[in-house]
């Protein structure tokens, strides 16, 4: 019965992770003392929505178990 969830959460972290990655690939070096981080703000509220869904099941599940 928890198969669904367990695949919807893998499938979350996959997309996290790959949005992570993608965003890290995206780094160009102008000059020695400036780095260009383009997605940077993207990846930051990506992460922060990640956790904030993940602490929404968590309280869920707290509040909806036998």
């Amino acid at each position: 019965m928890s198969l669904p969830v367990v695949l919807l959460v893998y499938s979350i972290i996959a997309f996290v992770v790959g949005i992570s990655l993608y965003s890290a690939r995206g780094v160009t070096l102008t000059s020695k003392d400036i780095i260009e981080k383009p997605f940077e703000l993207y990846t930051r509220w990506t992460v922060l929505g990640f956790l904030g869904g993940m602490m929404g099941v968590m309280a869920a599940a707290v509040f909806l178990r036998n």
